[in-house]
């Protein structure tokens, strides 16, 4: 997730994986703490619609995040040296917390949970963002290959493509068994490669897409109230809503990500290092919030208690909400930028040294 060509990164993409990682947070809020597991089709109360739009942002926050690697990373190159940054981000807290967790004993301590811990690429890719992520990044230079092999017509001809086979197989034939989640990172790629090499006035400015985001959102916001209303009438159960967001291929998940990708894109501000910073704990705000089963009931069933603010006043709800997501980022982050200062850089620091010494 990160480019050696850090100058072409703005402050205002680094603003948007903040905003990105905050909103998958909320979408851990309703997802992940059984408050959702209330809902009732037959009695429609102003917070399960609160929580129904505070948690429809996961997949899109998926999008949005391959979208931001295939932008930069089409005119880049794929290093050992990124590539195992990243790789061991991820196992640093796959590990962390598996030792922490059985020490506990919150997690069972089996022969097929030190499995999964020790080769939890292999075991989770498929079942989860990180490990796909993890997979799907090995391709990039294959990715590259590709899209340099292609001219203009070629590539948008493949775009249309992957349009029609995810996003409309999945949201109008509702044929979700298509969904691969590694296949569609690579599909994400290649639309934001198209973006990043073949730039028009429909991408490049304001006035197109920040209207096209406000319509999509809303339109969203209103699909979930007309489900609800079908559910309703036709005394159906389960999470309808998600029909527009329980994969990052659906219509909508697709769409609404691409066009927040280009309205951050667009905005222009000040570099801040500030955001900057905290940008970086982005993946390792992902990784400890969602460190499997026993880090979800930690957080949000244990200690923030989600699922009793269900029958709570909608205010209380919505500020609980917030704080909690708030926090949880907070933390997450500052614990993120004790790994980095603490082992990641002076480790690489080391290897640096030493490969420079040998050169």
């Amino acid at each position: 997730m990160e480019s050696n060509a850090k100058k072409m990164r703005s402050s205002n993409i680094e603003l948007l994986r903040i905003i990105t990682m905050l909103l998958i947070v909320m979408h851990h809020y309703v997802v992940n703490s059984g408050i959702a597991g209330q809902f009732d089709y037959n009695a429609i109360t102003p917070n399960m619609l609160f929580l129904q739009f505070f948690g429809m942002w996961g997949k899109i926050g998926i999008n949005v995040f391959i979208l931001i690697s295939g932008y930069f990373m089409c005119k880049s190159r794929l290093t050992v040296r990124r590539y195992m940054k990243v790789y061991a981000e991820y196992k640093f807290y796959v590990i962390l917390f598996f030792i922490i967790f059985a020490a506990a004993g919150l997690t069972a301590l089996t022969l097929k949970g030190v499995f999964a811990a020790v080769f939890s690429t292999a075991y989770n890719a498929g079942k989860g963002f990180s490990a796909s992520f993890m997979i799907f990044y090995l391709f990039i230079p294959f990715y590259n290959y590709l899209i340099n092999a292609m001219n203009e017509k070629a590539h948008r001809y493949l775009l249309i493509i992957l349009f029609i086979v995810f996003p409309v197989f999945t949201t109008v034939f509702f044929n979700v068994n298509i969904y691969n989640e590694i296949i569609w990172y690579a599909a994400i790629y290649f639309f934001a490669a198209y973006i990043r090499l073949y730039p028009n006035k429909y991408f490049d400015k304001n006035k197109y897409c920040v209207p096209a985001l406000i319509v999509l959102v809303l339109g969203a916001f209103a699909g979930i109230v007309v489900i609800d209303l079908l559910c309703k009438r036709l005394g159906a159960t389960g999470a309808y809503y998600y029909y527009f967001t329980d994969t990052p291929a659906k219509l909508l998940a697709f769409l609404i990500g691409i066009f927040m990708f280009l309205v951050f894109k667009n905005i222009r501000i000040k570099n801040s290092k500030l955001i900057n910073i905290i940008a970086s704990t982005t993946f390792g705000v992902l990784l400890i919030h969602a460190g499997g089963d026993a880090m979800r009931d930690l957080i949000w069933v244990k200690l923030l208690h989600v699922s009793e603010m269900y029958t709570a006043p909608l205010y209380r709800l919505i500020l609980h909400a917030f704080i909690s997501c708030i926090c949880v980022f907070a933390v997450c982050s500052l614990i993120d930028l004790a790994r980095i200062y603490a082992l990641e850089k002076p480790i690489f620091k080391y290897f640096d040294k030493r490969k420079k010494d040998q050169a």
